[in-house]
């Protein structure tokens, strides 16, 4: 994996070998603990529940959006006094947060998840996971042996994925939904803290895990015959740890990761390059932090500028050198310049 290195106040200089390159650009943005409970990403944008019981949304400024007051939020939901009704909620384009189904499931909640097709599907206190239709019905699908150690609940197509800890390390379960049976991936001396699955702009699906127990906490993806690919590892975060993530309209992963120290949201994005010439490009981003006005300047030729809030949102897209971001929030953004040999990402700031 290479990472195009960013820049602060000075001329980087990093080279593109003259092959079929894959690049991967990984954002870091870590928030020192100041007694929030960051819960959530919602499609691309970040929720979170204060320890004041308030639902709150971060847009990529500092100053957090109060959306409703609740308790608990799992994915999408958000339990208002008790665990066995689940409020399903949306936020529009406004940021106007919006009640979509009152779903009562007569039973206390673990853990919710519906897949594209509207089908509801939840884990209850005893480790039972049940599917649920609008008439109120719950089927029951699968029991876990050990109720108490179940982790995490995820959906995608074509499989309902449950996650828990075993006596030797964790076991995820794929139930089909079609019937037939069940595949099992057993990892030992692992523990698989969360488990969620994120879905691309092609349809195709992605199962994600947050792992610890080895040493080291890694983020990963699961494959097909369950062996597990690191994206990257978390190195600022100790204690307990939560995570949730998302695809934004770009396919670029955006992951909330949480500890008992603070909060690290990570954009990762990845792309593939065909670069024919091998040089040394020098780019200088000027000034940053910035009051509004920021300088480009290079002698590459610049095919196109993006300016990225701190949830992977696009603001502007230009080819302008000189950018005017003086009616933007202040708080953190991405600058991606992308030239004919390459492209560089760097986390700007906006006083």
């Amino acid at each position: 994996m290479k990472k195009i290195i960013t820049i602060f106040f000075a001329i980087a200089i990093f080279q593109i070998p003259a092959v079929f390159a894959q690049t991967f650009v990984e954002n870091r943005y870590f928030n020192e603990n100041s007694g929030e409970k960051t819960t959530g990403v919602y499609e691309d944008k970040l929720v979170y529940v204060h320890e004041n019981g308030n639902l709150y949304l971060v847009d990529g400024s500092n100053i957090p959006i109060f959306l409703t007051t609740t308790t608990t939020i799992e994915d999408n939901f958000i339990f208002n006094g008790t665990a066995q009704i689940a409020n399903e909620f949306e936020i529009d384009n406004q940021n106007n947060f919006n009640i979509i189904n009152t779903l009562d499931f007569s039973t206390d909640i673990k853990d919710i998840a519906k897949d594209n097709n509207e089908n509801y599907y939840f884990v209850d206190s005893d480790g039972k996971l049940f599917a649920y239709d609008e008439g109120g019905n719950h089927t029951e699908l699968y029991i876990l042996d050990y109720p108490t150690q179940f982790t995490g609940l995820t959906v995608d197509d074509n499989y309902i994925i449950i996650s828990r800890f075993t006596n030797e390390g964790s076991r995820i379960i794929k139930i089909p939904k079609t019937g037939g049976e069940n595949i099992i991936f057993n990892y030992t001396a692992l523990g698989v803290e969360e488990i969620i699955c994120v879905e691309f702009s092609n349809n195709n699906q992605e199962i994600i895990i947050y792992k610890g127990g080895t040493g080291t906490n890694q983020v990963c993806k699961v494959e097909n015959d369950g062996n597990l690919t690191e994206l990257f590892e978390i190195t600022e975060l100790v204690g307990a740890i939560e995570m949730s993530a998302s695809i934004d309209e770009n396919d670029n992963y955006h992951v909330l990761v949480t500890g008992q120290n603070g909060s690290l949201e990570i954009v990762y994005e990845e792309e593939t390059n065909n670069v024919q010439n091998l040089q040394n490009i020098q780019i200088l981003v000027s000034p940053n932090p910035t009051n509004g006005i920021i300088n480009v300047k290079t002698q590459e030729q610049i095919e196109k500028i993006t300016i990225l809030n701190i949830t992977g949102k696009i603001i502007l897209e230009t080819t302008n050198t000189e950018i005017n971001l003086s009616k933007q929030k202040t708080g953190t953004y991405f600058i991606k310049i992308e030239t004919e040999n390459g492209i560089l990402t760097e986390k700007i700031v906006v006083e």
